[in-house]
């Protein structure tokens, strides 16, 4: 593409952009117009887009210049799981792209998180989280009496959002990036409301509301930096390092899929195959035994810390997912665990 890099960093690579040709058959770079190229960003897979016959709706915008997001009643929605729940077959595009816990109701809902998406520009293996890319918390929007907010976001900033209890644990997210260009107020009616007609938004108090300040993004907890050391200091009187519970090991605690870190007593069988992979294979959403994706409330990990189950679900309710199991008291504040869970809902970076 004219001017692609040959580097990025200290890496060979390409900065991919989308172009149009203007000659067909092209037959050089120059015949090219450029529709996008961000030096941050690789952009392709461009889609066609066939235009319906209906009127398009007008844009709104801020007076200010600002970049905003609103909704009319957050409360509201249609973002059910109709189809009930199968562990260790959720591998759909909503359990990557986006979900909902099955088994916490919507009501638990008291805030909309907001979190800014990093370019990826080195090797892969820099931004090793369950995301794909390495985040920044821009902050939670509360919502106001009656499931409405509003929000100002940096503008020109890819983010994703999710929607979060009143203990500040993810109970919906959403993995697919957006953006608003300067100016834009976004503007919706509920999560996911397709079915019915929601609220009109001069209805809402988030209409009159001022918007709540999420420009500023601060760091996520990483597990070198925030979780181990919680680890080392409080839990190696029951867990020793290199024992059966790979906790002061990042790859073996958040990304064994197959289970192979653990011994036989604490592998939870999949299936009844002999092949060892398919017999303790993990499926997404779930990253390990221990870790479900970007989800602390589903994740083990933080039943241990918190000393109790948290998804909503018992053990004797299914007979082949993860257990909580025995009581299991911990010496960590409050505070620790709120990190843990902060850690494992933002995508437990390592």
């Amino acid at each position: 593409m004219p001017g692609t890099p040959d580097k990025i960093g200290d890496d060979i690579g390409c900065d991919v952009g989308l172009y149009k040709t203007t000659v067909i058959p092209s037959q050089s770079p120059d015949d090219l117009a450029l529709i996008v190229d961000h030096p941050e960003w690789h952009e392709f897979s461009a889609r066609v887009v066939v235009s319906r016959d209906i009127a398009t709706p007008a844009l709104v915008n801020t007076d200010d210049g600002s970049c905003q997001i609103t909704s009319s009643d957050a409360g509201s929605t249609d973002a059910f799981n109709y189809k009930g729940y199968v562990f260790n077959e959720q591998y759909k595009t909503v359990d990557n792209n986006g979900a909902l816990m099955e088994a916490v109701d919507h009501s638990e809902l008291a805030a909309i998180r907001f979190y800014e998406i990093i370019p990826n520009t080195t090797r892969s293996r820099n931004w090793d989280n369950s995301i794909g890319n390495r985040v920044k918390l821009l902050g939670d929007v509360p919502l106001l009496a009656d499931k409405s907010f509003k929000a100002e976001l940096p503008c020109e900033t890819p983010y994703i959002m999710a929607g979060v209890d009143s203990d500040g644990r993810i109970i919906k997210r959403d993995q697919v990036p957006q953006s608003l260009r300067q100016g834009e107020k976004r503007v919706c009616m509920g999560c996911h409301l397709h079915a019915k007609e929601g609220r009109p938004y001069e209805q809402s108090l988030a209409f009159s509301a001022p918007a709540f300040d999420l420009t500023k993004a601060m760091p996520v907890p990483t597990y070198t930096d925030d979780i181990k050391p919680i680890f080392e200091a409080k839990c190696t009187s029951c867990h020793a390092v290199g024992g059966d519970v790979p906790l002061y090991d990042y790859q073996n605690l958040v990304w064994d899929f197959s289970q192979k870190a653990l011994p036989d007593h604490r592998k939870v069988q999949m299936t009844s195959s002999t092949n060892e992979t398919r017999k303790y294979g993990l499926q997404r959403p779930m990253i390990s035994k221990y870790v479900n994706n970007m989800y602390a409330r589903e994740s083990l990990l933080y039943w241990k810390a918190a000393n109790k189950r948290t998804d909503g679900r018992t053990d004797d309710q299914y007979g082949d997912d993860i257990d909580f199991g025995a009581d299991h008291p911990v010496d960590l504040s409050p505070s620790e665990v709120d990190l843990i869970g902060e850690w494992l809902d933002s995508g437990a970076a390592e």
